[in-house]
């Protein structure tokens, strides 16, 4: 069926990747997610795309190539356009860690090298009225939870159902950096290098609650997050 249906797109143009058990799994893939800018598939410019890692003008053996398929926003696609992955610079997230192309900086991706680079100015991933600003609310509503809750989990010290309920709010907010979360690769990064999140993870640690759930969602969210660069 695959030759087929690429055979058709070769002959007429036909989308013959708008299937929706081809969309259905490249959604659960990334989350609901664009593969590249992480915003919800539902925000920035509309519903998912299949994007062509390797553009299908160039390359129309490979549209239906599952390795050369990812969601994409509509934003990127049109950012992306007919750019010539093989030829020139570009970071495919589907094949390489992006953490060994990028760190991150005040919610913006700050290139390792020329393939990175290219990528983000390519895609514009440092958007600022698009991407940065959505980044940054989510973000700083995260932070300002985290200094509050600092100060609760100082003050309720010998104080057990307290602490008790500072060690389920931190639970929490270690909920909200996970994968499925909207662009939680960058702000993962921003809270498990916060002073107020590992103070308050040192606090509970001394006072023998980090428990299996946190260790757990804190390893997943490190998992997805980016060094910080430091000011």
């Amino acid at each position: 069926m695959v030759k087929r249906l690429t055979q058709q797109y070769k002959d007429d143009g036909t989308s013959v990747w708008n299937k929706p058990y081809i969309k259905d799994t490249l959604l659960e893939m990334t989350h609901h997610k664009c593969c590249y800018c992480e915003a919800p598939l539902n925000e920035r410019g509309g519903f998912m795309e299949v994007e062509h890692v390797h553009p299908k003008h160039e390359y129309p053996d490979e549209v239906l190539d599952w390795e050369n398929l990812l969601p994409i926003c509509k934003n990127c696609n049109i950012n992306k356009s007919s750019y010539d992955t093989k030829k020139y610079g570009f970071v495919d997230s589907s094949l390489v860690d992006p953490k060994d192309y990028f760190q991150t900086k005040n919610y913006r991706y700050m290139p390792k090298n020329d393939e990175a680079q290219a990528t983000r100015k390519l895609l514009k991933l440092n958007s600022a009225d698009t991407l940065v600003s959505k980044r940054f609310n989510i973000g700083n509503a995260i932070l300002e939870k985290v200094e509050d809750l600092l100060e609760e989990v100082i003050e309720h010290q010998g104080k057990p159902d307290k602490f008790l309920n500072d060690v389920n709010t931190l639970r929490e907010v270690l909920k909200l950096v996970q994968p499925d979360k909207s662009y939680s690769a960058i702000i993962s990064s921003v809270l498990l290098n916060s002073r107020s999140y590992n103070r308050i993870k040192e606090i509970i640690k001394d006072a023998n609650h980090w428990d299996i759930s946190l260790e757990d969602l804190e390893k997943s969210a490190r998992q997805i997050a980016f060094d910080e660069v430091k000011n």
